[in-house]
């Protein structure tokens, strides 16, 4: 018996002494077949084999509506988050969306109101305005922690990401392929460099460096 216990407390602290998975930035650029910066995509990871921090909807979050577009144009939001869209033009405007991730359709907000809507669906939902058809815009849910949109000049840095073995997708509207997504599985171990990608895009889009 005392054997025993002499081998558990040996395994107990062979266990607390195991080092803790490191974290450190991710970076990556994301660039075309012409060598161009594409800004304005969304770069995830998902933990396939490292413990995923929870994570919880984001309170105040919004997307105004001034001088006949959405600000910000692109929002990151984690599922569960509502989102207002406070109406800061002196005219109405009428926001929707069909996007399977959420549908959803605010009639005619006029000048200085603001309604929320609550998105409870991982996915990308793009948004418009049925007065005005130039207002687009787009809100990426997302149940990642790991979740940033590239810069104009293609730089993407994700912070705080352990080592271990991710499934790393980037989303963007130009992407060829019905998803719109590129995925592939990387491992992240001691020192990081910047990874470089090249994205297959629709020639005629390339050079938009938002949605």
């Amino acid at each position: 018996m005392k054997h025993l216990f002499v081998l558990w407390v040996s395994l107990a602290l062979v266990m607390l002494a195991r080092p803790v998975a490191e974290a450190d930035d991710y970076s990556l650029f994301l660039r075309n077949a012409q060598n161009e910066g594409v800004g304005a995509a969304l770069v995830t990871l998902h933990a396939l084999d490292v413990q995923t921090p929870s994570v919880e909807p984001q309170p105040d979050l919004e997307v105004r509506q001034r001088h006949l577009q959405f600000d910000p144009g692109i929002l990151i939001a984690p599922v569960g988050s509502a989102v207002s869209f406070p109406n800061d033009d002196d005219t109405g405007h009428h926001v929707y969306s069909f996007s399977p991730a959420k549908v959803f359709d605010l009639r005619l907000i006029a000048g200085g109101q603001s309604e929320a809507v609550r998105f409870d669906q991982v996915g990308p939902v793009a948004i418009g305005c049925n007065i005005h058809d130039n207002m687009v815009g787009f809100i990426h849910v997302v149940d990642t922690p790991w979740a940033v949109m590239s810069d104009h000049s293609g730089l993407v840095i994700i912070p705080d990401v352990p080592d271990g073995r991710y499934r790393l997708q980037i989303h963007h509207p130009d992407l060829r392929g019905r998803d719109k997504v590129y995925e592939a599985q990387i491992e992240l171990s001691g020192e990081r460099v910047v990874m470089d990608y090249e994205l297959d895009l629709r020639r005629s889009r390339q050079r938009r460096s938002r949605y």
